[in-house]
């Protein structure tokens, strides 16, 4: 199938089939499944075996990947990301691969990760540059019968950052990555997924491509998640819970993705305080985003004066006065100025 291309070409001749492709999928699908301890055992095996493969560093990208999906605000797990992809592009470009369709495939790929983490980083215009060296790597091999699939899921990904709302024609690309690619099947069903999901009318559409994702990677936290706020929006609350609880319990990362456990719990919270209507189970949650939110992490800043809000409203609808006013003085105007406003009226209201 794959044809693999190294730096050891007397070992390894070009033309050889050789069983990379097996082997880099294997491991791919570990990441996939957040299985890194087994991952990393493969990928030390695999580095040892072929220590001139460009496959290796793009695996520890691929992985670096996930982990920035997570957390793409912690500025170690950046660094790394963007030091692996580096690697793979600079090994991608030894002379001996010019001709390699795979060396071009993965040095797309790498320019994808590349432009995600500038766009995070607040650079869209610049991510945009990195995206278009990505479709010039593979552009040539869209006809390629073996490649083409993994293509598509590079293709697509521009194609969705080119053309926001024009959707049809990115996910006309991802079902092909779906259906004939290699390595890239799960990304591309991810974003899928991820498409229909930014639509309430399209959401029941996102539905069963997460729970086949979760049950393939039943330990990958980001697909549970994106189940679990699924499931709220699709008004499926008793599930979203129980899965939002799973999600928990599989994220055991350094640094820990403080975003996400904050967005676990004030969801949770909201279903406990507008659905279930149990304040007691609604304040635990809104405490526990509020305790994790760190105003050193941006992202998380928003949570402070919203979880305090919240817990103000639970606890004025529990009658208990003394505790709703002490929230809700700690809502500061600076942190959000619509949640210090509702604040406000609230205290207007329970003051004598």
């Amino acid at each position: 199938m794959f044809i693999a291309f190294f730096s050891c070409l007397v070992l390894f001749p070009a033309g050889a089939d050789m069983p990379l492709k097996g082997e880099v999928r294997e491991i791919i699908d570990d990441f996939n499944g957040f299985e890194f301890r087994e991952a990393d055992e493969k990928l030390s095996s695999f580095d040892k075996a072929y220590p001139h493969s460009f496959y290796t560093p793009f695996l520890h990208s691929y992985k670096q990947y996930w982990r920035f999906l997570l957390a793409p605000y912690h500025e170690s797990v950046a660094e790394e990301l963007q030091r692996k992809v580096e690697e793979t592009i600079d090994l991608c470009e030894r002379e001996e691969f010019d001709s390699s369709g795979e060396a071009k495939l993965i040095k797309g790929c790498a320019y994808v990760f590349l432009s995600a983490l500038i766009f995070e980083g607040g650079r869209p215009l610049a991510s945009l540059k990195w995206l278009n060296k990505g479709i010039q790597e593979v552009k040539s091999l869209e006809t390629d019968p073996e490649l083409k699939g993994d293509v598509a899921f590079i293709l697509g990904s521009y194609q969705l950052y080119r053309v926001i709302r024009d959707t049809d024609k990115a996910l006309a690309l991802l079902e092909t990555a779906r259906k004939e690619g290699v390595y890239f099947t799960a990304l591309a069903r991810l974003v899928t997924a991820r498409i229909y999901q930014r639509g309430q009318e399209d959401a029941e559409k996102s539905l069963p491509i997460y729970r086949e994702l979760n049950r393939e990677y039943p330990n990958n936290p980001l697909v549970s998640y994106y189940l679990a706020k699924n499931l709220q929006m699709t008004r499926q609350y008793r599930e979203s819970i129980e899965t939002f609880e799973k999600t928990l319990s599989i994220i055991n990362f350094d640094p820990p993705p403080l975003e996400m456990l904050c967005l676990i719990h004030f969801s949770s919270g909201q279903i406990y305080e507008n659905v279930v209507r149990s304040g007691r189970d609604a304040a635990r949650e809104y405490l526990a985003a509020y305790k994790l939110a760190d105003r050193a992490v941006e992202e998380t800043t928003w949570f402070i004066p919203w979880s305090s809000l919240h817990l103000g409203m639970v606890y004025a609808k529990m009658n208990d006065r003394e505790t709703a006013l002490q929230w809700l003085n700690k809502v500061e105007k600076n942190d959000d100025r619509r949640a210090w406003e509702k604040a406000a009226r609230l205290i207007r209201d329970l003051s004598p």
